[in-house]
């Protein structure tokens, strides 16, 4: 478990008229090897716990940033195990590293699964020995095997569940499982379902500033009732229209729909015949899909999520064209420049603009497109995306508006100025 687990590069092309698939494999956050082995393509099934999870978003006021980090930092502190015994920290977006990272439990005794690519490179950064990015696949834990599972509760009720029920499974009797989190997302009922399913009376404690924590330990008796976490492991069809059927499932943004500003930057797109194109921030592939569709000769998708990637992998296989899957943080991990690039990025919560990951993606926009190519960003209509983007590209056009989502055109990417060397000073000795 010493390597993070990673669906690094899914490459699939033509050969004598058969697709060839390179495989997932493992890779460790400082080797980042290029040098992919190929096997014959196989009817391979679906990996487990292929879900993709809402898109990454970030409270922006700050208030609401501290109140949600208690939750997180109420979790940590009840962290604590004897060493030699075991425990599993399941993290998501809601959870803060900074807060993680004053685990006093031994860092080789706690296993960190994340489905959060970011995520699993900065706790191995850290120094957490047991790193795993998937989408919380746990299946190679024998039954009964942990001795405390953790979790900071999240926005997905089926995940919450999902995760609830994987510790039922792997807790040894007697062992422990934590929840935390705000009072508003559903903390004290979640505590009280799993005091139900593991045979105990959770013990529960709510904050002043509504940060909630609930410790169930399992019973040697408990019965084998489960929550009800909607199959979250399964990918499932969806009919998205007449035209258009993908792997999709629970947990997922607009899991059973088309997400309308995607909708939109495909409607306002130009033909793709014969470019190379990214797809920054893929999800399920919809807009990789519509790609195809437009006549692309290369797609390379890229997200930084597990699920999304495997849901994604899935989707693209199905056309029977060359693709490339990639994970990273914002496109982080891609060293090639392409003629278009389409993305439909997390930039907002509610009203305002989250200026990091607005900035993270403009950057990445400007590394990995070619001098002569354009990007097609869909944003929501109230956010001024062309401020960030205009030290950034030296054209920026908007190309449609319907007063809920707007596509911008970005071109002629300008290259960073280098920093200026140190000045060398002169020691004068005396």
């Amino acid at each position: 478990m010493d390597a993070i687990q990673i669906p690094n590069l899914f490459r699939h092309s033509t050969y004598q008229g058969r697709p060839k698939v390179l495989v997932q494999f493992e890779i460790t956050p400082f080797v980042q090897s290029r040098c992919l082995h190929t096997t014959p393509f196989r009817d391979t099934p679906t990996p487990q716990n292929t879900a993709i999870p809402f898109r990454y978003r970030q409270s922006i006021s700050t208030n609401t940033s501290n109140l949600m980090s208690e939750a997180t930092k109420l979790l940590t502190n009840s962290i604590r195990l004897p060493r030699g015994q075991k425990a599993i920290i399941a993290v998501e977006e809601n959870s803060r590293l900074n807060d993680l990272e004053v685990l006093t439990i031994c860092r080789s005794d706690l296993h960190v699964h994340t489905n959060r690519f970011e995520l699993a490179m900065l706790f191995k950064r850290k120094g957490f020995e047991c790193v795993r990015f998937s989408d919380f696949d746990f299946s190679s834990y024998a039954d009964a095997s942990i001795d405390m599972f953790a979790h900071r509760v999240g926005k997905d009720k089926a995940l919450t569940h999902y995760l609830i029920n994987q510790a039922k499974r792997l807790l040894k009797p007697g062992g422990q499982l934590i929840l935390s989190g705000m009072r508003q997302e559903g903390t004290k009922t979640y505590v009280a379902k799993a005091g139900e399913i593991l045979g105990t009376t959770p013990v529960s404690t709510t904050r002043r500033s509504g940060a909630r924590i609930g410790k169930i330990q399992k019973s040697a008796d408990c019965d084998a009732s489960l929550l009800d976490d909607k199959t979250y492991g399964q990918l499932r069809e969806i009919e998205l229209d007449k035209e258009t059927r993908m792997q999709s499932k629970p947990g997922i943004f607009g899991w059973n729909k088309i997400d309308q500003g995607s909708k939109f930057l495909v409607e306002n797109a130009p033909r793709l015949d014969g470019k190379t194109v990214l797809d920054l921030g893929c999800g399920y592939g919809y807009l990789s899909l519509h790609a195809h569709r437009s006549g692309a000769s290369r797609i390379v998708a890229t997200d930084n999520n597990a699920a999304a990637l495997a849901a994604c992998h899935e989707n693209l296989n199905a056309l029977g064209k060359a693709f490339e899957l990639s994970s990273g943080d914002a496109g982080n991990e891609i060293d090639e420049t392409f003629d278009a690039i389409w993305c439909n990025p997390p930039f907002h919560q509610g009203v305002k603009a989250n200026a990091g990951l607005t900035a993270k993606f403009v950057r990445s926009l400007n590394r990995l497109l070619k001098e002569d190519g354009y990007a097609l960003v869909v944003v929501n209509a109230f956010i001024t995306f062309e401020k960030s983007a205009a030290d950034h590209f030296a054209e920026i056009t908007e190309v449609a508006n319907n007063k809920s989502f707007k596509v911008l055109r970005l071109a002629k990417p300008i290259q960073p100025t280098p920093k200026p060397a140190p000045v060398a000073r002169k020691v004068i000795e005396d």
